[in-house]
């Protein structure tokens, strides 16, 4: 994410490209404005704004901490020795009193337990189940703690008023204290990367995961009483200045923010960028930052308040892309491309073997195992490769070219392989069945559903294969259809558009759709369907199409090349706001 400036700049140069689209997500869904620009009549930079959306008044006393779970649910400790998780609309779930003195900070995990500090006449850290039951408790600090974090893989953090910070273990064990703080350790925030943020009463200090300082950001004004650190590693600081910091990942201050009426003892982020803040007037209030408004041509007195903006590009033309190379290591038709998150590029063909290529094209091993040609290749997270063949078996290859498996449930030609991101493996066949198979080649069910309408041997052949993040496969056939299949091979629907039996297709992150055929060009459509670019140097029919996630497209076909190709398109830029 951006600074303000950044983010309003966003706008002001969408302005003055092709196109510019606005589209209100927060209070309308249905308001899109797509404009070229012109309507909008101005942008104006605010300091800082927040917009309150409700305030909970079930303490009774100060509020000293809170925080936000994936789920927007609200955990909030103060001065009546109490903790309270508060539902995303601002209802009391339970109420946590296990506390013999006032709780001075709170935390949540991604699993849902939380993580409390007591102050004096209590000096623990004590971890409460999400249904609000004690688990542990930590009695290593020598005075009231007045911090706790905890970080993704359980760790937690705590601060207190014998200077020290210290880490513990998921099971309640100290791991190391760091006591660099001159004054009382007030606060403390972990983020994504095991980074410790702790703030004192002159200072904030980062700590790296092993317990050392990395940069020091000082000053006399601040005396910060909460830290709270968002996905991109900015600080937030709230303290008895009565001011909300934004502190970037190097230490430097991007914004701060003056509206609160008394201490800042508590400060939050949520993932969707909403701020909440708790103080000295027992309120706990949610807000939103305003990052800028702007307004529209005829209606100057009316000015829209932007929360957030995020850059899109769409790709509106493009010239023919670039190739970058070719490899012509195979001696007959290439079937199959694949491509892992490193650029690795594997490619299967009729001379019965699956090379893996370098991101430079340069082979790096040659599997020989199968008997046959090859038809179809997939690669799973940790690199393993998954081979289909005319020789009628699913073969799984090491990273190091070396097989581990052989599956030979089916009774014809292996025709399309996939695997998903717990290592199962679906294979489809001219044998007009498609199979899970297990991580360790067991055979988990076998799908029938592609039906011969018109009595032909092969109508039903499965020719391609997909499977979603959630474990659901689609199959193309012959017979013209794409299936969606559950995990547990039940047809979920049937899509029947197709004029053609379905054969092979690549999808890039953006959602761009790339196409390869038996007219020897590589095609790319934009998820409009609009034609963005067409790739002629194939000279023969194109039987396989990869992308890689930095958009490289890869393509190989009867000619025995596989082939890199660089996209090389214009981009429309868009500003959403919300």
């Amino acid at each position: 994410m951006g600074t303000t400036s950044d983010k309003l700049q966003a706008i002001v140069q969408s302005k003055g490209e092709i196109k510019s689209a606005l589209q209100n997500q927060g209070k309308n869904p249905t308001d899109v404005l797509s404009t070229y620009g012109g309507l909008i009549e101005s942008i104006d930079q605010v300091e800082f704004l927040n917009e309150e959306i409700w305030k909970f008044s079930g303490h009774e006393g100060i509020v000293r901490s809170l925080a936000v779970d994936i789920d927007g649910n609200v955990y909030v400790g103060g001065d009546d020795k109490t903790v309270r998780k508060i539902s995303p609309d601002g209802q009391e779930i339970w109420k946590y009193t296990e506390h013999t003195g006032a709780v001075r900070s709170v935390a949540v995990g991604i699993d849902g337990y939380v993580y409390s500090a007591g102050g004096f006449d209590d000096e623990t850290v004590q971890k409460i189940s999400p249904d609000g039951q004690e688990i542990w408790k930590y009695t290593g600090h020598t005075g009231a703690v007045t911090a706790v974090a905890v970080g993704i893989d359980g760790y937690v953090y705590s601060g207190g008023e014998d200077h020290s910070v210290r880490k513990i273990s998921p099971d309640g064990n100290e791991v190391w204290r760091c006591t660099k703080h001159v004054y009382f350790a007030n606060s403390v925030a972990v983020d994504l990367d095991g980074y410790v943020y702790s703030g004192s009463d002159d200072s904030v200090q980062k700590i790296s995961p092993d317990g050392q300082v990395v940069w020091n950001f000082a000053s006399d004004k601040i005396q910060p009483l909460s830290v709270s650190a968002d996905i991109d590693g900015n600080v937030y600081v709230g303290g008895v200045d009565k001011t909300v910091r934004k502190i970037s990942p190097d230490g430097k201050e991007i914004w701060k923010y003056t509206g609160r009426i008394g201490d800042v003892n508590a400060v939050a982020v949520d993932l969707d960028g909403y701020i909440y803040f708790g103080g000295d007037d027992n309120y706990v209030r949610k807000t939103r930052p305003v990052i800028g408004t702007f307004y529209m041509n005829g209606l100057p007195d009316i000015p829209i308040n932007v929360y957030n903006v995020q850059k899109k590009f769409t790709e509106i033309h493009g010239m023919e892309p670039i190739m970058v190379w070719s490899f012509t290591g195979h001696t007959d038709h290439i079937n199959a491309i694949a491509v892992d998150l490193d650029g690795n590029v594997y490619s299967g063909a009729w001379d019965g073997s699956v090379r893996k290529i370098s991101p430079n094209g340069q082979e790096i091993w040659s599997f020989t195992g199968h008997t046959d040609h090859i038809n179809a290749i997939a690669v799973d997270l940790d690199g393993n490769v998954y081979s289909g063949s005319d020789d009628k078996t699913v073969r799984k290859i090491s990273p190091n070219g070396q097989e581990i498996w052989k599956f030979t449930g089916h009774t014809y030609k292996v025709n399309a392989i996939a695997v998903d991101s717990n290592g199962n493996v679906y294979s489809g066949s001219n044998d007009e069945t498609l199979r899970k198979i297990s991580p360790n080649g067991q055979e988990i069910w076998k799908y029938t559903g592609h039906i011969d309408n018109t009595g032909s041997t092969y109508y039903n052949i499965i020719n391609a294969i997909a499977v979603d993040s959630n474990g659901n496969v689609y199959s193309g056939s012959n017979d013209k259809t794409v299936r969606k299949i559950n995990p547990n091979g039940q047809e979920i629907w049937k899509f029947t558009g197709h004029t053609d039996k379905v054969n092979a297709i690549a999808v890039d992150l953006d959602g761009n759709v790339y196409l390869g055929g038996g007219n020897g060009i590589v095609v790319k459509v934009n998820p409009n369907n609009e034609k963005i670019w067409e790739f002629t140097r194939p000279v023969s029919f194109v039987s396989a199409v990869a992308v890689d996630v930095n958009r490289n497209v890869y393509a190989a076909g009867f000619d025995k090349a596989v082939r890199k190709i660089r996209n090389n398109t214009v981009l429309q830029k868009i500003a959403y706001y919300d």
